[in-house]
C-alpha cells in the first residue's frame, strides 16, 4: 500500500520485509525519510528505529511510524513511552492504512525538514532529484 500511495507521486520507494536488511538498506540508500512499521518479525520497529538512530550518518531521518494499533491511547504509548525520546517519531499512521493521508503526511514531514534535506542533498556526491524512501 506504501509503494502504491508514494511512486504514483513521484516518490522513489525502497522497502524490505525483514529488519535486518532495513539497516543496512538504510546505510546504503540513505534515506530521505523512514516509514516503519512496528510489529515486525523477531524485531520491531523500534528497535530498528534504534538501530539507525545509533549511526551518526543516519541519526537525523525523519520517520513515520505505522502500526494496525491505532488508537489514540496506543498512539501515546508509542510516541511517549516505546522511544526514549519521542521527537524520533515525526507521525503515526494506522492501520489500515489511508493513501491520501499517507501521501500527505510524507509531504508534510518533508516540508518540514525541508532544511535538513537540502543540506543533505548539497553534500551527497550523486545528488538526486527524487526523495527516497524506505
Amino acid at each position: 500500500m506504501i509503494r502504491f500511495s508514494l511512486e504514483p507521486a513521484g516518490f522513489r520507494v525502497i522497502r524490505t520485509h525483514k529488519p535486518h536488511e532495513g539497516v543496512t538498506l538504510a546505510q546504503q540508500e540513505k534515506p530521505d525519510l523512514l516509514i516503519l512499521d512496528v510489529t515486525m518479525a523477531n524485531f520491531d520497529g523500534f528497535e530498528l528505529l534504534q538501530h539507525i538512530r545509533s549511526s551518526h550518518s543516519l541519526a537525523t531521518i525523519p520517520t513515520i511510524v505505522v502500526s494496525a494499533r491505532a488508537k489514540t491511547i496506543d498512539q501515546q504509548r508509542i510516541l511517549q513511552l516505546c522511544l526514549p525520546e519521542p521527537e524520533e517519531i515525526e507521525a503515526y499512521i494506522g492501520k489500515p492504512v489511508n493513501p491520501a493521508l499517507l501521501l500527505s503526511t510524507v509531504k508534510t514531514v518533508l516540508a518540514k525538514h525541508k532544511d535538513y534535506l537540502l543540506h543533505k542533498n548539497r553534500r551527497s556526491e550523486d545528488f538526486r532529484e527524487e526523495l527516497s524512501v524506505i
